[in-house]
């Protein structure tokens, strides 16, 4: 099920894995960031200074 549009999304998508299908990323609302990461599925490992970096933004962004 996609996020409601108005919510800030971000899916980072590994491009090694098949999780986040085509049908899901057509469904995404117009708002929503989608950002190809070279990982497997566990992005929040093999990447986490990434992960961290969309995850402070979107607190940040938030905040204000």
């Amino acid at each position: 099920v996609p996020p409601p549009a108005g919510v800030p999304t971000v899916v980072l998508r590994a491009t090694r894995a098949q999780f986040v299908t085509d049908a899901f990323v057509a469904a995404l609302p117009p708002s929503a960031e989608l950002v190809d990461i070279d990982s497997d599925h566990m992005v929040a490992q093999e990447h986490p200074s990434v992960v961290g970096e969309y995850a402070r933004r979107l607190l940040t962004a938030a905040a204000t």
